[in-house]
């Protein structure tokens, strides 16, 4: 279930975390699911703290999603 592109790069412990974020994404009552922009924050550390996926990766990422103006 892991994107074999970080060929085994991460920790096991941000694995449990982004894996238990998805589970309350995905709860089937809507009132027992995040907002968007909790998830994100919920992410955003673990992406900071993954060394293939540090500063500049998250700001290509960034700019590959944000809306255009």
């Amino acid at each position: 279930m892991v994107d074999p592109s970080l060929q085994c790069q991460y920790s096991k412990k941000d694995l449990i975390q982004v894996a238990a974020i998805a589970a309350m994404c995905v709860q089937p009552e809507a009132d027992y699911r995040p907002l968007m922009t909790d998830v994100v924050q919920s992410l955003i550390p673990l992406v900071k703290n993954h060394p293939s996926l540090g500063p500049s990766s998250s700001l290509r990422f960034n700019q590959r999603v944000s809306p255009k103006a």
